[in-house]
């Protein structure tokens, strides 16, 4: 299993703030901690440490370092492999973005799985439509609560300009 963890900002909490190592902020150590008490809870390995990879950056970027480093490590992996993320929201921000990120891993054999939501994406050989419609919906409602999240920041902005 390789897992990957995201948050947006490192305004997620006043500990992410005095933190420079993605692995160290307190909200990613939350992310990579609820995976592996989710998998325990369904029976599956745990995440290693080594195989998490975790950063700051926005779920809408394509261009993202640890994800891509992620996805080299399941690409380079000999035998079954799963990414492992804690939900859809963290894997991308938008329904797009989410497509550009899946399909390398969709052609290798390689599904992404969702623990908290217990959807995982199909792959080439294995096509599960309903799970892939219900993940990438999932991602889409992500980039709908992120477009809520951005107009009460311009709201509050606005009103403490005024």
């Amino acid at each position: 299993m390789i897992g990957y963890g995201r948050i947006s900002t490192d305004k997620q909490s006043v500990d992410d703030k005095k933190q420079t190592d993605p692995k160290k902020k307190s909200s990613l150590k939350r992310q990579f901690r609820e995976i592996n008490e989710e998998l325990k809870k369904q029976g599956l390995p745990a995440l290693k440490t080594e195989n998490w990879f975790a950063e700051v950056a926005s779920g809408t970027k394509v261009d993202r370092t640890q994800w891509k480093a992620a996805r080299q490590a399941a690409m380079a992996n000999e035998g079954p492999t799963v990414m492992v993320v804690k939900d859809p929201s963290r894997w991308a921000r938008n329904v797009d973005a989410g497509v550009n990120a899946w399909t390398p891993l969709k052609e290798r054999g390689i599904p992404v799985y969702a623990v908290v939501t217990g959807v995982q994406t199909g792959t080439a050989l294995d096509r599960r439509p309903s799970e892939n419609f219900f993940f990438l919906l999932n991602s889409g409602f992500a980039a709908q609560v992120s477009e809520v999240q951005q107009k009460k920041a311009e709201t509050g902005r606005d009103r403490q300009r005024a």
